[in-house]
């Protein structure tokens, strides 16, 4: 392409030959110049010197990766194209590429030829793509200068009708600047009350570029309102509608004109609808020009069936023929014509008169009154006697209706008496004082009596415990008073024929005018027996609750403490007076609040859960896992009424899991790492073969053979790594005496070694006394002058500090992180990378902190609940 401008890459990689391939790849096409950088550093000095069309960068690389790289790409220098190539293909490496704004992600590992093609397509898209991006930033900013300089007021909304531009017309038209608008919904801020809704459906009419027309009111600074006129159309980008464009035209005066306009027009219609005559317009012809809006009984039609008509259209041809006559000579003499005339209407007759009066020289005005009522006075006075006659028949039919009513009454009481038998409940009906007057058969069931034993010859009290007699006796006094509070049902024991006692609930009600009332019995022996037996199983349950070993707490539905145990004040410290009544939630660390809501709602839900764990906070402040065990208990209507929850304190374990998990992780990092380096390693060998192939031939083949076997020599040096790395981890952690671990058999002579750890344990990985190991060997290898070793302890805030410091040559200062990485240093570069991998199995950290020329100091941080003191002879 020599006509065209070559793109310009930088690609960063840690592996010099991978990025010696790269350029020879990527440069084949004659589309790119590639420049390369073997660090992070080194490629962001090289983006502020020049600019680049594209970025391409490894992700695993000593300092600084591939995605904090991105990061600063994206800081720096804003959307510059950026393609993660790398042999790392785990799935959150590739979503923390995407969520920093990776351009594409392209894994290492295959074949170099189509692997770099793809690479290749991969640019060019880029690079495309945001040329693309920045001549429709240019062509926003044309129609930004277009809307800054219009009249009209021109909104922008996001898809949620955010407002994300507002021309400056906005302060002349609501009074409101620009500033004021930007970032606010359009339904919290201009729009008039009402009015939103009709521009949310005006908005979902812009599927496309199309534009759609709406009138909508929108709210002044002042409070007061506009009408604008706005039309709009979807914004459309790669297919996709992401917001709207709006412009409106202040209409505020027109509005109003027509409103005033219109408001005249209600007034003449309403004083025309209430006037009495019918007004109507004519022409010499006889044609209707005009019919005024009077009511529409007074012209018996519809408007539309008069206008453009004659008379001899609508009317019958001699009152046509009078009606034309009458016309003609108003607008002859110019004299007002008065008519008399009748018209059969839906078979009634109506009389009228009428005033011709010549309203131009070519139309009359024909105002019309009804007189029919003046013409039907004497029908009213015949109709008049023929009413009288009318009361007469309407006293016969009162007569009949009476007879009815009275067979009405006796099948209401034949009713009433066959439901009163067969109700299938005891039913009897007492006096006032309290004589049975009427049973049914299911009352002769339950007392053990006859009809012929009860009715008139006993009373309801008769069948009463005397402990209830009083009160019995009471309640029917007081239902039968005008204003009675007593409720309709009460209990009572009950005495058989047989001196059984059963428990009663009785339904009163009282008949009135009658001094009678009327009862039913239902035997809730049962029921009592049930509730007595819930009460005790209920008694049990709060014995077993409340001694229980294990702590036990209840909730209400609201997620409040409504009941604890013994066990579980003494694990948290509270008495019962501080945590009933409050929400538990308040007791969860603020961490796991959100999934204890979470858990919460699924109970209401009638969701099943089983055992959930979560920090809990104890009166004094510390903390510890606990594992919940939940049973919700639901109401009649299936709501939730209680929840019951055990609580098990889960710390230690929670301390070795981590443990486990930690170890677990390292021999990932293990061996994701070694696999990395060894599929680079053999990817350049692969490479290089490649380039030997005939359609690739580069001068000195001897150099190429030379790098093949340095990377042979680096895949060896990966596998032996592995060997050293296999027992991290392996073993449970479990806890160490300091003083046993210290390589005091190992130390030198011409080195003076004192310690004042006696009495301290940590818990930590077997491979403890390994790290204390390689401390003493990296002081004898790089300290150059070490005599004096030291070892102590102290307390810093909850945590515990080991010093381990020398007088040696010290680490220099851009050198105190690096040498914890692995394969930095001058042996095999695996000493301190142990050291930290070993101790942040059980979550223990290590930096070194020394003075270059004065001597080494690593600080190791031991986190509270990894070491204890015990006590030593």
């Amino acid at each position: 392409m020599p006509d065209q401008r070559k793109n310009t890459l930088l690609y960063v990689d840690d592996e010099p030959a991978l990025l010696e391939l790269g350029k020879i790849f990527l440069e084949f096409t004659g589309e790119f110049v590639v420049q390369t950088a073997s660090s992070v550093l080194e490629g962001i000095e090289a983006l502020r010197c020049r600019s680049f069309d594209a970025v391409v960068s490894d992700y695993q690389m000593p300092e600084i990766d591939g995605i904090s790289f991105l990061k600063q790409v994206r800081s720096l220098f804003g959307d510059l194209p950026f393609i993660l190539f790398t042999g790392r293909g785990r799935e959150d490496v590739v979503i923390e590429a995407i969520k920093n704004g990776a351009d594409f992600y392209l894994q290492k590992g295959g074949e170099p030829r189509p692997q770099f093609s793809e690479l290749t397509n991969q640019i060019r898209q880029a690079i495309r793509r945001r040329r693309a991006e920045i001549s429709l930033r240019e062509s926003e900013e044309r129609f930004r200068g277009m809307a800054e300089r219009s009249s009209d007021l021109i909104l922008v909304c996001d898809p949620d009708l955010r407002i994300t531009y507002v021309s400056p017309s906005s302060t002349k038209i609501l009074g409101l600047d620009p500033a004021e608008l930007i970032g606010v919904r359009a339904e919290d801020s201009v729009f008039f009350p009402g009015d939103f809704e009709r521009f949310q459906e005006a908005v979902a009419k812009m599927p496309d570029h199309s534009q759609t027309g709406v009138e909508l009111r929108m709210m002044k600074k002042d409070s007061s309102w506009v009408v604008v006129s706005m039309r709009g159309s979807a914004i459309i980008r790669d297919g996709i509608k992401s917001g709207v464009q709006v412009q409106g035209r202040d209409i505020t005066d027109q509005k109003r004109a027509e409103e005033a306009l219109a408001r005249s027009e209600r007034r003449l219609r309403a004083l025309f609808s209430a006037m009495t005559d019918q007004i109507l317009t004519l022409d010499y012809e006889g044609r209707f020009q005009e019919v005024a809006p009077t009511s529409p009984d007074l012209i018996h039609r519809i408007p539309d069936a008069y206008l453009g008509k004659t008379v001899h259209e609508v009317f019958p041809q001699n009152l046509a023929d009078q009606f034309l006559r009458g016309i003609r000579q108003t607008l002859t003499t110019g004299r007002t014509t008065p008519l008399e005339y009748s018209l059969t209407i839906a078979g009634t007759w109506h009389w009228y008169t009428a005033l011709i009066s010549r309203l131009s020289k070519k139309t009359v005005l024909f105002v019309s009154r009804d007189v029919t009522d003046q013409k039907n006075g004497e029908e009213s006075l015949k109709a008049a006697y023929e009413e009288i006659a009318a009361s007469e028949e309407e006293i016969r039919q009162q007569y009949d209706s009476l007879t009815k009513s009275e067979m009405a009454l006796r099948n209401s009481e034949e009713a009433y008496r066959t439901i009163f038998e067969h109700t299938g409940t005891a039913m009897v009906q007492v006096g006032s004082d309290l004589a049975i007057s009427l049973v049914n058969g299911t009352f002769e069931d339950i007392t053990g009596y006859s009809r012929d034993e009860l009715e008139g010859k006993r009373y309801l009290t008769d069948f009463v415990v005397p402990g209830d007699r009083a009160r019995v006796l009471a309640y029917h006094r007081a239902i039968s008073a005008p204003l009675r509070q007593n409720p309709l049902q009460y209990e009572f024991r009950f005495v058989r024929q047989d001196g059984g006692e059963r428990s009663i609930l009785s339904t009163v009600g009282v008949l009135p005018q009658t001094g009678q009332a009327v009862a039913s019995l239902v035997d809730i022996t049962a029921i009592k027996n049930l509730e007595g037996e819930l009460r005790a199983s209920e008694e049990r349950f709060r014995m077993l609750f409340e001694h229980a070993p294990v702590a036990y707490h209840s909730l209400n539905p609201e997620g409040r403490l409504i009941a604890v145990n013994q066990a579980w004040l003494d694990e948290m410290g509270y008495t019962r007076e501080e945590v009933i009544g409050h929400p538990f939630s308040e007791l969860v660390v603020e961490s796991s609040r959100e999934h204890f809501k979470n858990l919460f709602s699924r109970l209401v839900d009638r969701r099943q859960i089983r055992g959930n764990e979560y920090q809990l906070i104890r009166r004094d402040g510390t903390q510890f896992l606990a594992l919940c065990e939940v049973t919700a208990a639901y109401g009649r209507n299936m709501g939730l009424k209680q929840v019951h929850c055990m609580i098990i304190n889960r710390s230690e374990r929670m301390q070795v899991e981590q443990a486990l998990r930690q170890a677990n992780r390292q021999l990932n990092l293990m061996t994701s790492v070694t696999r990395h380096d060894i599929l680079n390693q053999i990817m350049v060998i692969q490479a290089y073969l490649d380039l030997l192939d005939e359609e690739v031939r580069p001068e000195g083949t001897s150099t190429i053979l030379t790098k093949l076997n340095g990377a042979t020599g680096a895949i060896k040096n990966q596998i032996e790594f592995t060997r050293v790395y296999r027992d991290l981890g392996y073993h449970p952690p479990h806890w160490h005496p300091l003083v046993d671990l210290l390589p005091t058999q190992d130390l030198p002579e011409n080195i003076r070694f004192t310690t004042s750890v006696e009495g301290i344990e940590v818990f930590a990985d077997q491979l403890m006394a390994k790290v204390f190991f390689n401390l003493l060997d990296n002081a004898m290898r790089h300290g150059e002058r070490v005599t004096e070793i030291r070892f102590s302890a102290g307390r810093q805030r909850e945590n515990l500090v080991l010093s381990w410091e020398d007088d040696g040559v010290g680490v220099p200062v851009r050198e105190k992180e690096r040498i914890f990485e692995r394969g930095v240093g001058k042996n095999t570069g695996l000493g301190l990378f142990l050291v930290r991998e070993i101790l942040a199995i059980t979550g223990i950290t290590i930096r070194e902190a020394g003075t270059p020329g004065v001597g080494a100091r690593f600080l190791i941080t031991v986190p509270k609940g990894s070491f204890r003191f015990i006590e030593t002879d």
